[in-house]
């Protein structure tokens, strides 16, 4: 696009563009503004950065049946479950509010899958926490899980995704 001004007449015209194509608009811009070559380049950058970013959003989650197939969760040496852990899943259900688990001879048991994807150095970037009946016993499960840090976990070998599947079981007296 170019602007003329005539100084005989009291206003300005601009010319159309209608006479070259897009692409020669392009190349005139980047020989008259060499910076726009540049702008370009970052901006294919960023564009094909955003693209990678959608990709790994969309790594399917291995269904629920599967979790059992799938590498077992490593943690390192020297972690320990906390027993805050099984008293938070006790209260749950002297609460009344969860109907879960099994009872057998005044025992009661919690089994609950989960399975995590990691990140090459053993980084959690998501959680996925099986059914349980107990809507707020997931949400403390996947509480926890999120909070391992990569010291915690041995970070996975070979190919991606990293997907690794766990169980949280906890027992007490009822």
């Amino acid at each position: 696009m170019t602007v003329t001004a005539d100084a005989a007449r009291s206003g300005t015209a601009m010319a159309s563009g209608e006479e070259i194509t897009a692409w020669q608009t392009i190349k005139r811009g980047t020989e008259i503004s060499p910076e726009l070559k540049e702008g370009f380049r970052g901006t294919l950058l960023l564009a094909l950065l955003g693209v990678s970013a959608v990709a790994r959003a969309e790594l399917p989650v291995p269904p629920e049946s599967r979790w059992n197939t799938l590498p077992r969760l490593a943690m390192k040496p020297g972690f320990k479950p906390s027993a805050a852990w099984v008293g938070k899943a006790r209260e749950l259900g002297q609460a009344g509010e969860c109907k879960f688990g099994s009872r057998r001879a005044g025992w009661m048991q919690v089994d609950i899958p989960f399975a995590v994807e990691l990140s090459a150095r053993g980084q959690i970037r998501a959680v996925k926490v099986g059914s349980t009946g107990c809507p707020e016993l997931e949400t403390y499960v996947a509480g926890i899980v999120r909070r391992f840090s990569a010291k915690q976990i041995v970070p996975p070998k070979g190919p991606p995704p990293y997907w690794r599947g766990s169980r949280f079981v906890a027992g007490w007296e009822n």
